[in-house]
């Protein structure tokens, strides 16, 4: 008996070699996270049958082997491609979690700054506009840029009149 019984008849070992092949096809994405573990399932699950494929010796065999050869490479560089596209997808991932984090930090301090300018900027108005006295802000050139009501008042000018004149 044979040790590798393989049918004489080219169908029968066409189709052997497709569900074979189709095993080792599936096993490329299962198993390449283990980057060995396609190696171990694949080799010899397919080897055998290319073997035998090349001890009958006839010119269709001979190509179905060397196929099968072929297609074993493509599944080996499917498979390490496989792996590294997952590992990079983790590294991504994980890292975009450190970057989401410390996004979400800088957004509360960013929330906290601006409660905080505001609060400051409803304190200066409620002084600008209920002081007694003057307030003027004029820019380097002597533009006045700013001034309360009680300025109005104290110069004697309408609301808003003030506004784009010299000091």
């Amino acid at each position: 008996h044979d040790a590798l019984p393989i049918s004489v008849s080219t169908p029968h070992q066409v189709f052997l070699v497709l569900v074979l092949g189709g095993m080792v096809a599936g096993a490329a994405g299962f198993y390449s996270m283990m980057k060995h573990a396609f190696v171990l399932y694949s080799v010899p699950t397919i080897t055998p049958v290319i073997v035998r494929l090349l001890l009958v010796g006839e010119e269709i065999q001979t190509a179905m082997a060397f196929m099968a050869v072929l297609f074993l490479i493509i599944m080996f560089i499917t498979s390490r491609r496989a792996y590294s596209t997952t590992t990079n997808s983790f590294v991504l991932r994980f890292g975009n979690e450190e970057l989401i984090a410390n996004l979400r930090k800088a957004k509360e301090e960013t929330d906290r700054l601006n409660t905080a300018l505001e609060k400051s900027e409803q304190q200066y108005r409620a002084i600008h506009d209920t002081a007694f006295d003057g307030i003027i802000i004029a820019d380097s050139s002597g533009t006045i840029k700013e001034n309360n009501p009680s300025a109005e008042v104290i110069f004697d000018y309408a609301q808003g009149e003030m506004i784009g004149e010299d000091l």
